[in-house]
């Protein structure tokens, strides 16, 4: 009873003026940070086609397309198309729903690792969240990434209250927070499984305030019961889009691709999670150094696994506080941990190592990590945990810095380029289909488009056997004759696509390529062999425009436009 009181007592207590000061201007810090990333740039392909989706003609024309024809549960589809219906269409509005999301992440981590840890655990998780170049990159994209670290750390502090209590509102947070979502990415499936493993765990060693094993794992099931029940419509969703979504098998042929492979897993996990952003390939100090610091998490993490059950844990093991800091540590290591795991497991048969899901599980890290770093110690230890936090802070400048430098795509800039050279009668020929997306956003002219393999103008990508229907010969033939008679015509032909269309390299491993099982492989051979067809046919482009500030990180354009000679100047 008394650890119940103290609880409540804790529960109730109102945050210093200090405190929410400091969230307050974090919350801030972190809104300019993500405006910043998300203005910064136009659309790429990815967001391009979403926007395409939420603005379909009718609501189940968006969710018929949705099921056959993308891999997505409908939920921040059918948000933002709320969103868009109130606040317009415009880059600056359709940015500010997911920017907003990714902030209020700042003062719920706060209020969580407050409740869970300690007020210091929450200020400092909130800034390293606030300032996250993971957690800030996937908050200005007008994706779902955003929503779902909100979504995991609410269904992780409800299932934390429900083992601790039991009470019917704590599993209800559970359950909404859980179903919110699975329909929000099939991806968080995974990190379901880890919260039944640590469940599992949890209430098998008895981690946390003595309630009977029986009674945990009875809520847990009816909990459960519930999931399974709201989210029985997502069966048909399942059956339909895992038929032609999802992105290639990770090929690993020997132990040097299996280690590699593992050492990747660890490089996204902790560059998705509480390390600042690391390009790869970039030789400097500055990536060394983050490495470095990415092995010094490592350790600390297998340290602090070890410590679960240790030295101050055991010290006070009676109080409400130590209790409940031993259940929250326990599960917010063990749903990441199987989470990735699953992921690199399953990764076999469609690759399910991506930084915009794994993003997902950051706040649990984030609060894990947090906990440690403010945890009462001797003068020693004091000093290297503030290292430790000058050296993530420090990798999350750099990070923020380098994505500052960059942009996702300049679909934007030359989409406007082409649209104020281009003749009525040109034709626009983008290859492969879904970088019509965004170039589609932003141009308004009504030429004659082939968005190949569709023989017309496309904004959605419709990823429903989208790899057969690039490599199809048949489709190739017929842009051949196009090709032909648009040149007969006299007529001047715009061919969009990435740089590497133009390498002569990629062309000559084409063929090899198009027997690639990832359709986005298939989609650059496709592409250097278009091209190709279309330089046979009207000789070397005239010109070729590549509009940018920077080097795009997401998606990198160029377009070529290429002039009929005549038969005296051939």
């Amino acid at each position: 009873m008394q650890a119940r009181n103290e609880d409540v007592a804790f529960k109730t207590t109102k945050a210093p003026k200090g405190e929410r000061q400091a969230v307050i201007a974090l919350s801030v810090i972190a809104l300019a940070i993500r405006v910043k990333l998300g203005m910064g740039s136009g659309f790429w392909s990815d967001e391009g086609a979403f926007l395409h989706i939420v603005q379909s003609e009718s609501l189940g024309g968006m969710m018929s397309f949705l099921q056959y024809h993308e891999a997505h549960p409908p939920f921040f589809y059918l948000l933002m198309r709320l969103w868009v219906s109130a606040v317009g269409a415009g880059d600056v509005a359709t940015r500010l729903l997911p920017i907003l999301l990714g902030t209020a992440l700042i003062p719920a981590i706060y209020v969580v690792g407050k409740s869970l840890f300690s007020a210091g655990t929450g200020i400092l998780a909130a800034g390293l969240s606030a300032f996250s170049p993971a957690l800030s990159e996937h908050s200005a994209l007008a994706r779902p990434y955003s929503l779902l670290p909100l979504l995991v750390l609410v269904s992780a502090y409800g299932l934390i209250l429900g083992i601790e209590r039991g009470t019917w509102k704590s599993w209800l947070i559970y359950v909404l927070a859980v179903l919110g979502l699975v329909y929000t990415h099939h991806w968080t499936w995974l990190v379901l499984a880890g919260y039944a493993v640590a469940t599992a765990i949890v209430a098998g060693i008895g981690i946390g305030n003595g309630r009977a094993r029986r009674s945990v794992l009875r809520e847990w099931s009816l909990a459960h019961a519930l999931i399974a029940v709201g989210a029985s419509p997502l069966i048909w969703w399942l059956t339909t889009q895992s038929e032609h979504g999802g992105h290639a098998p990770q090929v690993l042929r020997g132990a040097g691709d299996l280690l590699g492979f593992g050492l990747e897993g660890i490089r996204v996990f902790f560059q998705s999670t509480v390390l600042g952003y690391v390009p790869l390939g970039d030789p400097s100090v500055v990536t060394a150094a983050l490495r470095v610091f990415a092995a010094a998490i490592i350790v600390i993490s297998c340290v602090a696994l070890f410590l679960l059950n240790t030295g101050s844990y055991r010290r006070n093991g009676g109080s409400a506080r130590s209790a409940r800091s031993r259940l929250t540590v326990a599960v917010f290591l063990i749903v990441p941990s199987v989470t990735w795991l699953l992921a690199m497991v399953m990764s076999v048969r469609s690759n399910m190592l991506l930084t915009r899901c794994v993003v997902m599980l950051a706040p649990l890290v984030i609060l894990v990590f947090s906990h440690w770093l403010v945890r009462p110690s001797g003068q020693r230890l004091r000093v290297v945990r503030s290292a430790l936090i000058g050296g993530a802070l420090a990798s999350y400048v750099a990070g923020l810095y380098a994505l500052n430098r960059s942009w996702r795509s300049n679909a934007r800039e030359l989409a406007t380029a082409v649209a104020g050279r281009i003749a009525d009668t040109d034709l626009v020929i983008i290859v492969p289909e879904w970088h019509a997306s965004s170039f589609n956003r932003y141009f308004a002219p009504s030429n004659q488009q082939i968005n190949f393999p569709h023989f017309r103008r496309t904004g959605a990508v419709d990823y429903l056997d989208i790899r057969s229907r690039t490599a199809d010969v048949r489709a190739l033939a017929r842009l051949e004759t196009e090709i032909r008679e648009a040149w007969e015509c006299g007529r001047r032909v715009w061919f969009v696509s990435s740089p590497l269309a133009g390498s002569p390299a990629v062309l000559e491993q084409a063929s090899v390529n198009l027997t690639s099982p990832s359709f986005m492989s298939v989609g650059v051979a496709r592409a250097s062999q278009i091209r190709a067809l279309i330089t046979e046919r009207y000789g070397a482009p005239d010109t070729t425009l590549r509009d940018h500030h920077y080097q795009p990180t997401d998606e990198y354009l160029q377009a070529s436009l290429f002039t009929a000679k005549s038969p005296e100047g051939e």
